[in-house]
């Protein structure tokens, strides 16, 4: 009898595993990348926006859907932040974990779906930070989604860029877009595209 109820929790045992282990490898290809770099080349049968990133000459392909939200940054200036922006600052060096002050070359004020898209990127993480304008002046104050209060710094070249709503046809070859979404087979599925108003063959100092 024993030997019987023994077989039995086995063979459960053994289907659990085998319903579970789909799932857990479905879970790990949801994972959010972040891509960004020059349009080489757009295609609009397959969908799809090959990217050149120029610092590491790798090339990326992104595949878009119908669910892909699209946005175009436009240069407003520090005078177009207002309290209650939600803003990506990204940095002029890596962020060190615990910083309370970022210096920032660039500042775009975007929605939250496409925040939140970065967030489980790590690397996107260490170039820039997230969050909700506190102050602008006499200094500007983000909010984080931990309750951290993060000074961003700027100069003079310092650009600020705010996120409208865009559609695929606005990808251009030439422009700058970043792309957020899981990794299908070689691709990006984006869940996200934004079109900076960087131009692609700008070196940044």
């Amino acid at each position: 009898m024993n030997v019987t109820l023994r077989i039995i929790a086995l063979a459960y045992l053994t289907l659990a595993i085998s319903i579970l282990s789909p799932m857990s490898a479905s879970a790990a290809k949801t994972k959010s990348h972040h891509v960004a770099g020059a349009v080489t080349a757009v295609d609009t049968t397959a969908n799809t926006i090959t990217v050149l990133d120029k610092k590491t000459s790798a090339t990326s392909v992104i595949s878009v859907v119908p669910s892909t939200k699209y946005f175009q940054s436009k240069s407003v200036g520090l005078a177009g932040l207002t309290t209650g922006d939600v803003i990506r600052a990204h940095a002029q060096a890596d962020i060190v974990a615990g910083s309370t002050t970022v210096a920032s070359d660039r500042i775009e004020i975007v929605s939250p779906l496409a925040v939140a898209a970065k967030k489980a990127n790590a690397k996107a993480a260490k170039k820039s930070v997230e969050g909700t304008v506190v102050t602008v002046t006499p200094t500007l104050t983000i909010s984080t989604d931990d309750g951290s209060s993060i000074t961003i710094t700027t100069d003079s070249k310092t650009r600020v860029l705010e996120a409208k709503p865009a559609v695929f046809t606005d990808v251009k070859v030439g422009s700058h877009v970043e792309a957020t979404g899981p990794l299908v087979g070689a691709n990006v599925v984006a869940a996200d595209v934004t079109i900076s108003a960087e131009k692609a063959g700008r070196k940044k100092k």
